[in-house]
């Protein structure tokens, strides 16, 4: 089986849930025997040579940052801006070299922002394509739009999530396999397009990577996220202005701390008292034993959250809204708590921080159902059985 998988960026090291979510896959494939042709945009950063030896490598031109200038000139696009700036002349070039040199089953997508590329392709040599939708991105902005508070930008993200619903469906549309991450997903995407044609293929983990602790920290209540992508900083901004003052008026001594990818852009004036940033930790086992909770204070998403299932597989209770436990085949108060509004989520990690029981089994039936139901080598025999699909 020889594949062309074009995504968004070069997967490794795996700094974000992202990228956890495609070099698996990738990885998946090879480990079914597959020859991985890899296209992505790259920027100033060196390429991680334990990738490449993996596959055959392919550069993209970089991506367009976003900007005001760019944003004015998207008024007069019909696709939504943060698919636009993905799309180069320059790689789509690039891309109709490497195909017309290999003999291809089918190229694997990752991200709808990709999918231009693969219905070009599509389009030019009649090329199967499977899009892996980490995201319902239709959604994603639909959430954005209903929680945005300034005027301007409230008009702005509507205007974004019509022209993501037209942009979405027709995609959805046109490939000939999409691969959504929970059956959450699936079903919204279907109400969209009912013609679809579908597999759901979970994200995952490697569970024996993880190492639960035996004496986490009472005391500590850990906010773990990648702060470089827009629904977590809503969530960020939620969390500091809404739950740490309801959480420091039930318990004052229970303190959070923030760590992940690009803490470092975050605004100190609005870090809340009570709250301390401790950056990247590149070794998530650390984790268990800083904290004995850990909080997703998620307003806006979709697919799945690969930190959750990630702090499950280390056994930690978790606080959860709604929306961050979505399209995980949890259950409230058997392998996590879940809680929507600030006094919730506050009273949840109060009660969590002083019941040593219930955090025990929680995390105990969180580890389990990880182990069942999402480890990448089970996540991998469903990618290959889907793929079988397009046959």
């Amino acid at each position: 089986m020889k594949i062309l998988q074009i995504a968004t960026k070069v997967p490794y090291p795996m700094k974000d849930g992202s990228r956890v979510g495609i070099f698996n896959l990738t990885k998946q494939y090879l480990k079914h025997g597959a020859e991985i042709h890899f296209a992505a945009p790259v920027d100033d950063e060196e390429i991680d040579p334990r990738f490449t030896s993996m596959v055959c490598f392919t550069p993209l031109p970089r991506i367009k940052g976003y900007s005001i200038l760019g944003g004015i000139e998207n008024l007069f696009s019909s696709r939504p801006y943060n698919m636009e700036r993905y799309f180069v002349r320059e790689g789509l070039d690039t891309l109709r070299s490497v195909y017309e040199k290999g003999s291809f089953d089918f190229i694997h997508v990752d991200h709808l922002h990709m999918a231009p590329y693969g219905i070009a392709l599509k389009g030019m040599f009649g090329a199967k394509v499977a899009l892996r939708e980490h995201n319902f991105e239709s959604h994603i902005m639909g959430r954005v739009s209903q929680h945005a508070t300034n005027p301007v930008m409230k008009w702005y993200a509507r205007l974004q999530y019509s022209r993501m619903l037209r942009f979405e469906s027709e995609v959805l549309g046109k490939v000939d396999l999409v691969l959504p991450i929970s059956g959450v997903d699936e079903k919204k995407m279907k109400d969209l397009v009912p013609r679809m044609h579908s597999f759901v293929v979970p994200a995952g983990v490697d569970i024996e990577k993880f190492i639960p602790s035996s004496d986490p920290a009472s005391d500590r209540v850990l906010f773990l996220s990648s702060f470089d992508w827009l629904p977590n900083t809503d969530g960020f901004r939620f969390y500091m202005r809404n739950v740490v003052p309801a959480l420091r008026e039930r318990a004052p001594h229970i303190r959070t701390l923030i760590a992940g990818k690009a803490t470092d852009r975050l605004p100190r004036s609005e870090i809340a008292e009570g709250c301390d940033v401790i950056g990247y930790v590149d070794d998530f086992n650390k984790f268990a034993s800083m904290a004995s909770v850990a909080v997703i204070p998620l307003r806006i998403g979709s697919g799945i959250r690969i930190k959750l299932l990630e702090l499950m597989a280390l056994g930690m209770a978790v606080v959860s809204t709604s929306v961050g436990a979505e399209g995980i085949e949890v259950e409230d108060g058997k392998h996590l708590l879940i809680a929507d509004s600030p006094e919730k989520i506050a009273e949840k990690i109060v009660l969590l921080s002083s019941s040593p029981d219930l955090r025990r089994r929680l995390g105990e039936n969180a580890r389990r159902l990880v182990s069942e139901k999402y480890t990448w080598d089970s996540v991998g025999q469903k990618l290959i059985e889907a793929c079988g699909t397009l046959s």
